[in-house]
């Protein structure tokens, strides 16, 4: 039953994934692209002096020209002046950017059912940002809001907030910090199985049998007279009690009087939802508890949450801040625009109000204390954000992809039968020299192999819209070649050190380290490219891997493979390379890792 449960969500996977268009499609090949990253949420400006910086011919450029691309898509931008044709020395692109959140690793649980935390990325907070420039002048353009007719309006008295709580930084035990998801009963012992299962990432700490865990959650400025709260949370389990069968988890979810209540079986990822009357939330946060209850004869039940959201209705006062995000406004009943005015912000220059839901930029204009704008109905609600010119971050400098702005076109010069290399920039000597060699082995033993190499990191620009370690980049690539070019490659050889990506995510040396990643936890380079043929666990290209560190252990190995493959015979038909063994041992107690040492230390006498 499990492993059936396991090949529905790994079929899921595989035929989510890829879906036309294919993950590189954002782009046009004959523009130039300058990158930079964002790593935090919030309004950006770039100026002129880091677009001339960068190597942007901005002399010769109209501004209306300019586009915007981050994940995948071209998102809208306001360019101060772009009206006259020319980029002036105090025009600027200015947008709204986020950060990297789990929004790619959906596609790697199968759907956003099975996805256990939008809000936070398995791999990278941080994520590319692509500029370029076209012929036309009907770009992507935030929409300019500039009506001010307040006194024809009557202003709202409150808007709904969504404040969420995700919970990432826990650990399941002392020795490993990542819940690895599902097991499957292997050989008696507890294996986590390949793909990405609903309880698996990085979630809170836990709580065990009859425990309990309090989450608190900001309710400042609650109104009252609006509708009820809206509670959502995921809860994930992480143990089977294995003398249960219909039920050995027993969660509740408290927020004073009101209660969620349910017991399932075994490992399962849990949504809450709940509605809460509003005389429940606290003056400024509001406790949410997560408890295992302790009445099933169960021997284990252990716990976690991923994060906790929720949604009320909020007073028009935004409590001193200078930031205000998640604000979702409903259309007006009776009006065609909502006056929203508000008060206690503190802003530092002039007020930037965005509705990101439907790419406005609307003016706004002091009232006294108070501020207020325009903001028109669009059909359903709509998420707002209100910052300041004092908290815009500047863009200092962009990079030109591969040096000239334009990114390779794999799709125009396929390679057939291609001998793929997946390769690190800074293992480039080594892999050149691989290359060489098999495009000409130099012996009647061994057949030429049509070798091309590729780098990493423009995969993860193309196939991972900039997402640095995340393995859709080479999945998204093979996938692309093996239904554009005329014949499937032969061979994907991925050359570069792999660190598990539980290990990098955390660690700046790991991250660093990580030069070609795999896929998975556990990790599987067989993955990167299973189900892309059809089939749920055969890799649609013979992979093997070399985990070199540095150009010089990749020497060492193409030597190996150059003895191996024109052999130097001895007297009795051996080659040197079958004159070296390593004998490895293990063992799951030192009785038996002795036991194992003794008979290895025999093998070496043979």
């Amino acid at each position: 039953m499990k492993q059936l449960l396991f090949l529905s969500i790994f079929v899921g996977l595989t035929s989510f994934i890829f879906a036309q268009p294919y993950n590189n499609s954002w782009i046009n090949y004959s523009q130039q692209y300058y990158k930079f990253k964002v790593a935090e949420t919030g309004i950006y400006r770039i100026d002129s002096t880091a677009l001339v910086n960068s190597g942007i011919p901005l002399s010769s450029i109209n501004p209306q020209n300019f586009q915007l691309f981050a994940r995948g898509v071209e998102i809208p931008i306001y360019i101060e002046g772009e009206g006259d044709g020319m980029f002036n020395s105090t025009d600027f692109i200015e947008f709204y950017g986020q950060l990297n959140d789990g929004w790619l690793d959906e596609q790697l649980y199968g759907s956003a059912a099975n996805h256990p935390n939008p809000y936070y990325s398995l791999y990278n907070d941080t994520i590319s940002y692509f500029l370029t420039w076209n012929t036309t002048t009907t770009n992507n353009r935030l929409t300019l809001e500039t009506d001010t007719t307040f006194s024809s309006y009557t202003p709202i008295g409150s808007f709904y907030k969504e404040n969420i709580g995700s919970y990432t930084s826990g650990s399941k035990n002392v020795f490993d910090p990542y819940y690895d998801g599902k097991t499957q009963n292997v050989g008696g012992k507890a294996v986590t199985m390949f793909g990405f299962a609903a309880t698996e990432g990085w979630f809170d700490n836990p709580y065990t049998i009859g425990g309990s865990k309090i989450k608190n959650i900001a309710t400042n400025n609650v109104d009252l007279t609006g509708l009820n709260a809206t509670l959502n949370a995921v809860v994930i389990s992480w143990s089977d009690f294995a003398g249960l069968s219909n039920g050995d988890h027993h969660l509740r979810v408290s927020l004073g009087a009101n209660v969620f209540d349910t017991i399932f079986e075994g490992f399962e990822k849990i949504d809450v939802q709940m509605n809460i009357p509003l005389a429940d939330l606290g003056t400024t946060t509001t406790p949410v508890t997560f408890a295992s209850i302790n009445d099933l004869g169960s021997g284990a039940d252990k716990q976690t949450v991923a994060y906790l959201k929720l949604k009320y209705p909020h007073t028009m006062d935004l409590e001193g801040v200078s930031v205000f995000d998640k604000v979702l406004l409903d259309d007006h009943p009776s009006q065609s625009k909502s006056l929203f005015n508000f008060s206690n912000f503190n802003p530092t220059g002039n007020v930037l109000f965005y509705d990101l839901t439907n790419g406005s930029r609307i003016d706004v204009v002091p009232s006294g204390a108070n501020y207020q704008c325009l903001v028109p109905n669009s059909g359903s609600q709509k998420e707002c954000y209100i910052s300041s010119e004092g908290q815009v971050r500047n863009i200092v400098s962009l990079t030109a992809i591969n040096s000239t702005g334009f990114f390779a076109n794999y799709g125009v010069n396929p390679k057939d039968t291609a001998f793929i290399i997946i390769t690190h920039s800074s293992l480039m000597t080594g892999a050149t020299d691989y290359a060489n060699y098999r495009l000409n082995p130099g012996n009647f033993n061994t057949d030429p192999q049509n070798a091309v190499i590729y780098d990493i990191e423009d995969l993860y620009d193309q196939f991972a819209y900039g997402i640095e370690k995340h393995p859709l980049a080479t999945r998204g690539f093979i996938d692309y070649i093996i239904n554009t070019w005329p014949t499937q490659p032969n061979y994907l050889f991925l050359l570069g050190k792999s660190i598990k990506s539980k290990e990098n995510r955390r660690s700046t040396v790991n991250f660093h380290d990580n030069l070609v990643p795999s896929y998975g936890v556990p990790a599987s380079d067989n993955m990167i490219t299973a189900g892309l043929n059809g089939t749920f666990f055969e890799p649609a290209i013979p992979t093997g891997r070399l985990a070199a560190k540095n150009n010089t252990e990749a020497a060492w190995y193409l030597n190996k493979v150059q003895e191996h493959e024109n052999p130097i015979l001895g007297n009795n038909g051996e080659t040197e390379w079958m004159k070296q063994f390593l004998h490895f041992g293990g063992g799951n107690s030192p009785a038996e890792q002795a036991a194992f040492v003794n008979n290895l230390n025999n093998y070496k006498a043979i």
